[in-house]
């Protein structure tokens, strides 16, 4: 990541699909980073100039903070979605509209919980997931989540860079 990148990269990373940032996540992102950082002392020694953190580091930390952030919601306010998480985990993004909604029937829930969802159908709960920052519609059709959804979802993107561990 050349410099003066990483301004808008982070944000950019842990915005929701309705481009809003918590400050919660933001801040997240930092402190896994130097975390990380810190486990790896090599790391630092080599640092150059004035970086304190290898945007390498900060790529892995996206992925906790978005683990972070499904967990939070999951146990918060949405125990709904944890049962949606079993059922897209391991898929690929961006998703046919159509294979999604699949996965939104109320049917796949259990009978006690479908009274929490948000709406009584496949394609109202869509919305909801919209609503929520979620999920976003492409111009195209296709259904895609946000990186701050994505890897706490289970979920994979193709192409890009394998992330530090």
């Amino acid at each position: 990541m050349p410099p003066g990148i990483s301004y808008t990269w982070v944000p950019n990373h842990i915005q929701d699909a309705n481009g809003k940032m918590a400050p919660r996540s933001f801040l997240k992102c930092f402190a896994f980073a130097s975390e990380s950082m810190l486990d790896h002392k090599n790391e630092i020694a080599a640092l150059e100039n004035d970086r304190i953190l290898l945007p390498t580091r900060l790529q892995g930390a996206i992925a906790r903070v978005s683990a972070d952030r499904v967990q939070e919601l999951t146990l918060e306010e949405y125990e709904w979605l944890q049962d949606l998480i079993g059922r897209i985990n391991k898929k690929t993004m961006l998703m046919e509209k159509d294979e999604f909604l699949s996965y939104l029937l109320p049917e796949h829930w259990p009978a006690p919980e479908r009274n929490r969802l948000p709406g009584k159908t496949n394609t109202e709960i869509l919305e909801a997931l919209a609503d929520l920052g979620i999920v976003i519609k492409t111009t195209d059709g296709r259904i895609n989540i946000p990186e701050l959804y994505l890897h706490g979802f289970g979920l994979k993107r193709k192409g890009g860079i394998k992330r530090p561990k």
